[in-house]
Order: structure tokens, then sequence, then C-alpha cells
């Protein structure tokens, strides 16, 4: 029989809140892939970006994204 543990997920993971992209920055043609809300559901990106920004904010293999949508 396994044991489960509760732990606060800030103790599991690092979590890192989304950055504000620029608008001004966005294409569809070229740039950084963009992950958005909407992306989620088709798992498919529309939205390249190609601004400024830290690396922190790539997402990577094995990351977990969470949204909370505001229209749900």
């Amino acid at each position: 029989m396994s044991s489960l543990r509760q732990v606060a997920i800030g103790d599991a993971l690092r979590l890192t809140s989304g950055f504000p992209f620029e608008s001004r920055y966005f294409t569809r043609e070229e740039g950084q892939p963009l992950i958005r809300i909407r992306d989620i559901a088709t798992s498919s990106v529309e939205t390249r970006y190609c601004g400024p920004f830290s690396q922190t904010y790539v997402v990577r293999s094995g990351d977990v994204l969470v949204s909370c949508p505001a229209d749900t």
C-alpha cells in the first residue's frame, strides 16, 4: 500500500506567473512560439513573438501549464 503525503504546491514545484508579452511584437510568421490560453484546447500555437523576454518564460518538456481563463 502506498502512502500519500500532502504538501504545498510551492514546496513541490517552482511556480512562475505569466509574462505580460507586448502585443506590438506579435506575429504569425516568425519569432518564438507564444502559448496563449486559447491554444491549450487546440494544442497548436498561432501567435509568435519577436520582442524581448526572459528565458524564464520558455516552456520546456515536462513543464506543467495552469491557466485560469476569464471566460469560464
